[in-house]
């Protein structure tokens, strides 16, 4: 696999910074169904009248916390990154006869993990993240994701997702792409969220609050891949 370095000019508050922003290239893993799974599911309730839709079972599916898996990667202004993972502690999806998806998901924001390091680095860069400079996990032990309406726009399962995210007791409006995988009886759903944590009081070295941070400056944007399992209630 080839990695490359592409420079990318950053403006904050007036301030011109350039930054190297590493691609890497994504392999993407299709799920093909058998003709006799097509037949069941031509009968059941469908999100697109196209024999090759992917269709779900409508109903009620909570969230199996010990398989499913929400991971986060911040970077700073420099190539530097960190990455890690947290735990989806409980959650429910509910769709609709017409394919529409709601729920939410709460996360433990105690559980918070920092998987590029190890040792003491890893441990001091835990708490500092647990700390009140980052996510007060104190005062907030938690934070949730609201699924409040989803736009279906292809047959492989792919929906726009229209939601709330509370991070610190703080609640803004989200939009991120999701994907619903078919895995009979349960319910497979991976998608990738960005958030900007200026929104949400996290202000350790963010050029949204200070000025002059120069190479130690953090970028407000955090990724979540979120890779949620869940069995028909």
């Amino acid at each position: 696999m080839i990695f490359n370095y592409f420079p990318v000019e950053i403006n904050l508050k007036g301030k011109t910074y350039m930054k190297k922003i590493l691609y890497i290239p994504y392999f993407i893993f299709c799920i093909s169904c058998s003709s006799e799974s097509a037949k069941k599911s031509n009968s059941s309730n469908s999100v697109s009248s196209s024999k090759d839709a992917i269709v779900y079972k409508s109903g009620s599916y909570n969230l199996l916390a010990d398989s499913s898996k929400v991971a986060w990667l911040g970077t700073e202004l420099t190539t530097k990154t960190h990455f890690g993972s947290l735990r989806a502690e409980s959650g429910n999806l509910k769709i609709d006869k017409k394919g529409g998806v709601v729920g939410n998901i709460t996360i433990n924001m105690q559980s918070i993990l920092v998987e590029d390091l190890k040792g003491r680095s890893k441990e001091i860069l835990e708490n500092h993240l647990k700390s009140d400079d980052f996510f007060g996990i104190n005062n907030f032990p938690t934070a949730s994701l609201e699924f409040r309406s989803s736009n279906r726009y292809n047959n492989d399962g792919d929906h726009i997702f229209n939601g709330n995210l509370t991070i610190k007791g703080i609640t803004n409006a989200v939009e991120f792409s999701a994907k619903l995988i078919k895995q009979t009886p349960m319910l497979h759903a991976v998608g990738k969220l960005v958030f900007d944590r200026s929104k949400y009081n996290v202000r350790f070295r963010s050029g949204s609050f200070f000025d002059d941070l120069g190479d130690k400056l953090i970028l407000d944007d955090i990724e979540v891949d979120i890779n949620l399992i869940a069995e028909p209630v």
